[in-house]
């Protein structure tokens, strides 16, 4: 821990997690989700064919329909996000600790590499999604170029 009360490695977490949950709000914004009324905006593309029963054909009934949106989207995808976020909190109160309080090495520095590499990757994902949509609705190619430049930086 530092003199300021910073721990260098929840600061780092925090700065990930809010990098991510930037990119998650671009997408989703992108995707017409704050957009009035609420239910004109694009919804993911795989619902359409999870509740038809495509995937599993019991899920185009009405009774397994809701208890999978009870049980899956509902409960378990609430519990995801709490073991997701939950080795932040772990660093956070190890940090408050004498005892547990190290400096920030090679190891940190390696899973923050992994992390924007993560990012990078699913950034140019969301890109490729995005500009193969537009060209294929017949928009702007110039988006095309701009992905790919961003994907060679991201290779670097």
């Amino acid at each position: 821990s530092n003199d300021d009360g910073m721990d260098p490695r929840a600061l780092m977490m925090a700065v990930l997690a809010t990098i991510w949950g930037v990119r998650l709000t671009w997408n989703f914004n992108r995707r017409g989700g704050y957009t009035w009324p609420p239910w004109q905006g694009d919804e993911d593309y795989r619902w359409a064919y999870i509740q038809k029963g495509e995937y599993l054909p019991i899920l185009s009934k009405p009774l397994p329909w809701m208890l999978f949106n009870l049980f899956f989207i509902s409960i378990y995808q609430n519990v995801l996000l709490m073991l997701i976020a939950m080795p932040s909190f772990v660093v956070a109160d190890l940090a408050t600790r004498s005892e547990c309080q190290s400096v920030f090495g090679a190891i940190d520095t390696g899973r923050l590499f992994i992390g924007n590499r993560i990012y990078c990757l699913d950034y140019s994902g969301d890109l490729g999604r995005q500009s193969t949509m537009e060209i294929s609705a017949g928009k702007d190619k110039a988006k095309k170029e701009r992905r790919y430049r961003y994907v060679k930086e991201c290779k670097r």
